[in-house]
């Protein structure tokens, strides 16, 4: 049988830190050594176990959680995200903080500081931080941080997540239990994160956010479900299509979003229905807006925009070679 293990104190945290596991126990030992240093200390840890075997537990033997961990191993190997899912499900406290098992909290006031973007603003659901991502093969780092402009076309469109995450891996995120959807959509993959966030600013007037990193998250680890998905052409414009027609009134008429989905499948040279079933995907967009982006023409606009780009230099240049002439001549 599974181990289940569950201890009393868990019903009484303000908040749950879930952590789906999955083998690579090198990773989960520093993320756990970074929960083990925070000092807020009203959480519990909910730990979903998909490995086949029981480097996990064995793992835990090592920590002293002081009754405040919730550790199951699924007896069938669920995946992402529905392993994200049964640890929210397992979850008891009133604030979720997800940690993804590569992740890990880069100090020991973030789980506080996490807290408190939630305290500060009762009416915010949902909040984020910035994030330090790490390249796993160079060392290199760098800050993961929502710009200005962006965070204003949060504001008004959450939609605009779509076109790009400016909100980070789910380890940058924490969100209120009752307030936000529970549950991450298992169709997904590439664009499983997004499409939560959009829904859970989507239940709220307004969220949280700084743009300080408490979280760190590794970069091109071959591990990585996100890595596996870059570029996969079926992935990508099976899930683009998908989101897109959850938010379509919303986004059918934003002329961002109308070049971003033009400029995806320019990328894959999709130009017909024809060519998305040759990657094996159906199209579910509705064919009136798929034929309206005009895609088959999309390359020949972009060249005549060149074209007219050239012109108009030329064209301008004219009155100031024309002075020239006119001054040497003098």
């Amino acid at each position: 049988m599974a181990p289940v293990l569950t201890d009393w104190k868990c019903r009484m945290a303000k908040v749950s830190i879930c952590i789906p596991a999955y083998k690579q126990i090198h990773y989960l030992e520093k993320a756990l050594n970074s929960v083990i240093q925070q000092r807020y200390q009203d959480y519990e840890v909910v730990i979903t176990d998909d490995s086949p075997d029981d480097s996990v537990w064995k793992l835990l033997d090592n920590f002293d959680f002081e009754g405040r961990l919730r550790y199951e191993r699924n007896q069938v190997r669920q995946g992402s995200p529905e392993n994200w899912n049964h640890a929210i499900s397992m979850a008891g406290g009133d604030y979720i903080k997800i940690l993804h098992h590569d992740d890990w909290l880069v100090d020991e006031h973030s789980l506080e500081k996490f807290v408190e973007l939630l305290e500060r603003d009762p009416s915010a659901c949902f909040a984020f931080s910035g994030s330090l991502v790490i390249d796993d093969i160079t060392g290199q780092e760098r800050s993961h941080v929502c710009s200005e402009q962006a965070l204003e076309r949060l504001r008004v469109m959450p939609e605009s997540l779509l076109r790009g995450n400016v909100v980070g891996a789910p380890s940058a995120t924490i969100f209120r239990r009752a307030a936000c959807p529970g549950r991450f959509d298992p169709k997904l993959k590439w664009l499983v994160d997004i499409d939560f966030y959009i829904a859970c600013m989507k239940s709220s007037s307004h969220f949280a956010m700084t743009n300080e990193c408490l979280v760190a998250t590794p970069t091109n680890a071959g591990h990585q479900v996100t890595e596996i998905c870059r570029n996969d052409a079926a992935v990508e414009l099976f899930e683009y299509q998908y989101v897109f027609n959850k938010y379509a009134t919303q986004l059918e008429n934003d002329p961002m979003t109308r070049i971003f989905l033009r400029n995806l499948f320019e990328r894959f040279r999709i130009r017909t229905v024809d060519d998305l079933e040759n990657f094996g995907v159906e199209l579910i967009l509705d064919p009136n807006f798929f034929n309206s982006l005009e895609i088959r023409y999309w390359p020949i606009a972009k060249i005549m925009n060149k074209l007219s780009r050239v012109h108009n230099t030329i064209v301008s240049a004219i009155p100031l070679l024309s002075r020239s002439r006119t001054y040497q001549s003098r």
